[in-house]
């Protein structure tokens, strides 16, 4: 049954007044009096009268227009509550969405620098043991020198261990840099040149050592090679290019161009190579090896004779040598 608070709700939600409905006017206008009268039960009665039973002169008609009104007002009103907790739900699962992406970047990230750094410890750690074992071997070979009364095998075993030391000197600053794989050259070359001629009794001797070099970072699978080849070049001026105690200089020169590109010299001032002495032919193992290591950087190598014997090597770092490949592949 309708009742005189149902026609009151109806229309302060429609907005009209009780002169648009006339059916509304006359409950309401009998209800004032009965109000008056203090008599609310009748006023109450006589509304749901009103709107329950037909009246005359069409006013069935604004009952129904009216009832209409009011189930489309609550049908807009509960289309509007769906799409506002709709909404609130899709808000809700963005934001609840935005954080458990944001959670779980932070944990990736910090399971990366894990392991990172559990991988850098590795590395560390492999280079200590390589180093270790290398160390052993030099003095297996310094302790076979020893005993040996033979002097060609003393110089080779002295070439071997020369050419290990190397290797264990670049696994010691590995272990110690700040840059696995990469290592500066500029730290290690000196102490390798400093070795290679503490090796020699040259205390009687003006052989002189120069150098001048870059700050190059390279990676490790590069410098071994490079560094195997200055020993060679080195030890080959320091046993050959000043004989009968002349006294001489040895240069050498590590750079990077602009372009990229790796340029080692060592140069000496001594005999140089004999004049029928072809590089490309010689049987000598510290040649071999030289253009050897050169073709595995994937390098050029030259070996002249210009005052004294000149060796150039150029080649490109292995990053720069993907660049280039992946430049002329777009190409």
């Amino acid at each position: 049954m309708k009742s005189f608070f149902s026609i009151l709700f109806f229309l302060m939600l429609s907005g009209g007044s009780i002169q648009d409905h006339p059916a509304a006017e006359t409950a309401v206008g009998i209800g004032e009096f009965y109000v008056r009268q203090g008599k609310f039960r009748e006023q109450r009665r006589y509304l749901e009268g009103v709107v329950n039973d037909p009246l005359p002169g069409g006013q069935v008609s604004d009952r129904q227009t009216m009832e209409m009104l009011l189930f489309e007002r609550n049908i807009v009103l509960a289309g509007s509550s769906i799409i506002f907790v709709v909404s609130a739900f899709v808000l809700w699962g963005y934001r609840m969405k935005k954080r458990n992406d944001s959670q779980l970047q932070q944990q990736l990230i910090v399971e990366k620098d894990k392991l990172l750094a559990e991988k850098d410890l590795l590395m560390r750690e492999i280079h200590h043991r390589v180093k270790n074992n290398l160390n052993i071997i030099i003095s297996l070979l310094e302790s076979q020198s020893l005993f040996s009364n033979n002097g060609a095998a003393r110089a080779a075993l002295q070439d071997t261990q020369n050419r290990v030391h190397a290797v264990f000197l670049l696994h010691e600053k590995l272990y110690g840099s700040t840059t696995v794989p990469e290592l500066n050259v500029h730290a290690y070359v000196p102490e390798l040149i400093n070795h290679l001629y503490e090796s020699f009794d040259f205390r009687n001797q003006n052989i002189v050592i120069t150098h001048t070099i870059e700050p190059i970072y390279l990676d490790a699978a590069e410098v071994l090679p490079l560094a195997v080849i200055l020993n060679e070049a080195v030890t080959n001026s320091l046993k050959y290019a000043f004989p009968d105690g002349r006294k001489g200089e040895i240069h050498l020169t590590l750079r990077q161009t602009p372009a990229g590109m790796v340029q080692m010299w060592i140069r000496d001032n001594g005999v140089g190579l004999p004049a029928d002495y072809s590089p490309a032919f010689g049987k000598t193992l510290g040649f071999t090896l030289i253009t050897g290591l050169a073709n595995q950087l994937e390098g050029y190598c030259k070996i002249e004779n210009e005052g004294g014997v000149v060796i150039t090597i150029q080649f490109r770092p292995k990053e720069r040598r993907a660049l280039a490949g992946l430049v002329s592949n777009i190409a």
